[in-house]
C-alpha cells in the first residue's frame, strides 16, 4: 500500500511539474470555469473634457490632463471622497482568481476602489497575442471605469485628480504596456483620451523577454523525464522488492517487471508523454509567447521602442531560491496563491523538503541494497563451489543469484533516483536562461604543496661536493593544500650516513596554483530572470525594487535580506504586503503619482 501511495504521488508531483513545461505558473486557474464578461451597465452618460485643477505626477503633464467627467445617476453610493481607482491584471493563463486575494486588501487602511480586469474570456484566445489581449483587456478597463463612475459620489472629482493606474503580473505588465503603447499610436477608434490608467506598476515582468515563454518543448522534455525515470525507476524498484517478498512467484514478477520497465522505456522514447503535454496547452500559448521570447521581434522593435517619459512607473522584481523547480511546482500542486488567505503564500519548503527525503532515501538505498547484493552473491559463489560435491547446492546458488539479481536492480532503480533530483533544478535553470551568457568566473583557492624528496649517495671514489652526488631514489607526491604559496614548507636538506657510506636528503616544495571556474548564475523568480524583470524602459532605477522586505506591526517596513520570492507567490505573500504599501504610501520610494491617501 505504501508503495501505491508513493507512486501515485510521485505521479500527480511530475505530471505537474511536466505542465509547467507548457503553462504558465498562473494556469492552475485554467481548469476553474471562466467567469462570463460582465454586461454592462445601461447607463447613458456623455464624456466632458475638463481640465486638471492638481498635478499628482511631478510635473510631468501631458494629454493626461483631459479627462472624462462622467454626470449621472448614482447608485449603491459611498462618501468617501478620496477613494481612488486601482486595476490589477493577471498573467499568461490567469483569471481574475489570480490577483483574488491581496487586491483589496489593504482597502482598510488606505482610500481605494480595487478591480481585477482581464483578456481571458472564450477558449484563451484573447491571450494567443499582444493585439487581441490588448482589445479585450481595454474593453474591461472601460467596463470598471463605468461601475466606479456610477458607484461613487465623489468619483467624478477623484477621477479627475487622483488618476487610475494598474498593477499587472507577470505578462499582465505587458498587456499594459502595449495597450498604453496603442491608444497613444492610435489604436482603431481609439486614442489616448480613451486610456483608462495613468501609471504602472509591475510584479515580475519579463520587459527583457523570457526563455520559459518560448522553450515550450525543452521543457517538456524535461517533465517527461522526471516523469519517467521516477515512475519507471520506482515501478522497477517496486516489483523487485516484492518479488523478495514473494520467491514463489519471482520468476513470473521479475518477467513481468522487465516487460513494464521497457514500456515506459518505449514510451518515453515515442515521446508520447511530450505530445500530451504539448497538446494540453500549446494553443493558450502560441503565439502570444513567442512575441516576448528574449529576441523576439515585437518585444525589440515594437513595444520596447515605445517610451512615454512621463508615464509614472515603478516595478518589483522577485529572487527564488533553489531550487528553483520544487520551489514552484509546489503552488501548482496544491492551491494558487490567489485563493490562500491574504498574504499568506509564504512557505514553499514543503516539497523542496519531500523531494530531498526521497533522493536521501534514494541514496540510502543504494548503500543498503548494493550491500545485500553482494552478502548474496558471496553465498551464492560458495554455493557453487559446493556443486562439485553436491548437485543439489545449484538450487540453492540459483535462489541467491534471484536475490542477487532483485537486489541489484533496486539499487539501480534507487541509484538512478538520486541522480536525476539531484540534477534536475539545474536542467531547469539551464531552460530558464540562468546561465545563458556562458559568463564564468575563474578564481585562485589555494595552492599545493608538491613535494619532490631526492636522495643522492656519494660515490666510492671522490665526491666532495654532496649536491652533485649521483641521485639514488628520486620520489614526488603533492603533501597538501595552503591558502598562500608562503605557507607551503621551505626547501631543505641534509647528509647522513648508511653503512658507513654518506647519502644526502634534499626535500623541496613546488607551490602549484589551483583555480576554480564556476558559471555566473543569472538569479530569477524561477520563471523569468532578474534582469528582464528589471528591464522596464523608462522606469527610474530608485523605483526598481526588489520583494525582499515585510511589514512589521511596531517597525513598519523592513528589510529581510533576499526575496526568497517565486513568480506565483510574489501576488500573495508578506513581500507583497510591503510592496503595496511602499506603493501606496508615496514615501518616495515608488514614485508619488501612486500615493493612496490613509483612511
Amino acid at each position: 500500500m505504501k508503495t501505491l501511495t508513493l507512486l501515485f504521488t510521485t505521479l500527480l508531483t511530475l505530471t505537474a511539474t511536466a505542465l509547467l513545461a507548457q503553462i504558465d505558473p498562473e494556469v492552475k486557474t485554467l481548469n476553474k470555469s471562466l467567469q462570463p464578461y460582465p454586461q454592462t451597465i445601461h447607463h447613458t452618460f456623455r464624456p466632458v473634457l475638463d481640465s486638471v485643477s492638481h498635478d499628482f505626477t511631478n510635473g510631468m503633464r501631458d494629454d493626461t490632463a483631459l479627462y472624462y467627467n462622467i454626470k449621472g445617476a448614482r447608485f449603491g453610493r459611498s462618501a468617501d471622497s478620496n477613494i481612488r481607482l486601482v486595476y490589477f491584471l493577471h498573467g499568461l493563463g490567469g483569471t481574475q482568481q489570480s490577483w483574488l486575494a491581496s487586491h483589496d486588501a489593504l482597502d482598510h487602511l488606505y482610500s481605494y476602489h480595487a478591480e481585477r480586469p482581464f483578456y481571458n474570456t472564450g477558449s484563451y484566445t484573447n491571450q494567443r497575442d499582444f493585439k487581441n489581449a490588448s482589445s479585450e483587456a481595454h474593453k474591461s478597463f472601460s467596463y470598471y471605469e463605468n461601475y466606479y463612475l456610477t458607484h461613487y459620489d465623489f468619483a467624478d472629482t477623484v477621477f479627475k485628480e487622483k488618476k487610475p493606474y494598474v498593477i499587472g503580473h507577470s505578462q499582465g505588465g505587458l498587456v499594459a504596456r502595449d495597450l498604453e503603447r496603442r491608444l497613444h499610436e492610435g489604436f482603431g477608434i481609439l486614442d489616448s483620451n480613451d486610456r483608462k490608467y495613468w501609471g504602472i506598476i509591475t510584479f515580475g515582468t519579463p520587459h527583457a523577454g523570457s526563455y520559459f515563454a518560448v522553450r515550450q518543448d525543452q521543457l517538456a522534455r524535461l517533465g517527461s523525464e522526471l516523469t519517467s525515470v521516477l515512475i519507471a525507476e520506482n515501478l522497477k524498484s517496486s516489483i523487485s522488492t516484492l518479488a523478495l517478498k514473494v520467491p514463489i512467484f519471482g520468476g513470473l514478477i521479475g518477467a513481468q517487471g522487465e516487460k513494464i520497465s521497457d514500456l515506459i522505456g518505449e514510451i518515453h522514447e515515442d515521446q508520447l508523454i511530450d505530445k500530451l503535454f504539448n497538446l494540453a496547452a500549446k494553443d493558450n500559448r502560441d503565439p502570444i509567447t513567442k512575441q516576448y521570447g528574449p529576441n523576439s521581434t515585437f518585444l525589440l522593435d515594437t513595444l520596447n521602442q515605445y517610451i512615454d517619459p512621463k508615464m509614472p512607473k515603478g516595478l518589483f522584481y522577485g529572487v527564488e531560491e533553489d531550487p528553483l523547480i520544487w520551489r514552484l511546482v509546489y503552488y501548482m500542486i496544491t492551491e494558487d496563491p490567489g485563493s490562500m488567505p491574504k498574504f499568506s503564500a509564504n512557505d514553499d519548503s514543503k516539497l523542496t523538503t519531500n523531494m530531498e527525503d526521497l533522493r536521501l532515501k534514494s541514496l540510502a538505498n543504494v548503500s543498503i541494497h548494493r550491500g545485500h547484493a553482494n552478502y548474496h552473491r558471496a553465498i551464492r559463489n560458495r554455493y557453487w563451489a559446493l556443486t562439485l560435491y553436491n548437485p543439489l547446492y545449484a538450487v540453492l546458488a540459483l535462489n541467491e543469484n534471484f536475490k542477487v539479481t532483485n537486489h541489484s536492480n533496486i539499487s539501480e532503480a534507487n541509484g538512478n533516483i538520486a541522480v536525476y533530483l539531484s540534477k534536475v533544478n539545474m536542467l531547469y535553470k539551464t531552460i530558464l536562461g540562468s546561465y545563458e551568457n556562458g559568463n564564468t568566473v575563474t578564481r585562485l583557492v589555494g595552492y599545493d604543496c608538491k613535494k619532490m624528496t631526492v636522495i643522492r649517495r656519494k660515490p666510492i671514489f671522490g665526491g666532495n661536493n654532496s649536491s652533485s652526488w649521483p641521485v639514488y631514489a628520486l620520489t614526488t607526491e603533492i603533501s597538501h593544500r595552503v591558502g598562500t604559496a608562503g605557507s607551503c614548507p621551505s626547501n631543505y636538506s641534509q647528509n647522513y650516513k648508511v653503512n658507513n657510506r654518506w647519502r644526502r636528503r634534499e626535500i623541496s616544495y613546488t607551490r602549484v596554483p589551483v583555480y576554480t571556474t564556476t558559471l555566473v548564475e543569472t538569479p530569477s523568480d524561477a520563471v523569468v530572470l532578474k534582469p528582464s524583470q528589471m528591464a522596464f524602459p523608462g522606469c527610474l532605477d530608485r523605483y526598481k525594487r526588489e520583494l525582499n522586505e515585510k511589514y512589521d506591526p511596531v517597525l513598519g517596513i523592513i528589510p529581510i535580506g533576499k526575496s526568497k520570492v517565486n513568480h506565483m507567490q510574489m501576488r500573495n505573500c508578506e513581500e507583497t504586503k510591503a510592496a503595496m504599501m511602499r506603493i501606496y504610501n508615496g514615501d518616495g520610494t515608488m514614485p508619488y503619482f501612486f500615493k493612496l491617501e490613509r483612511r
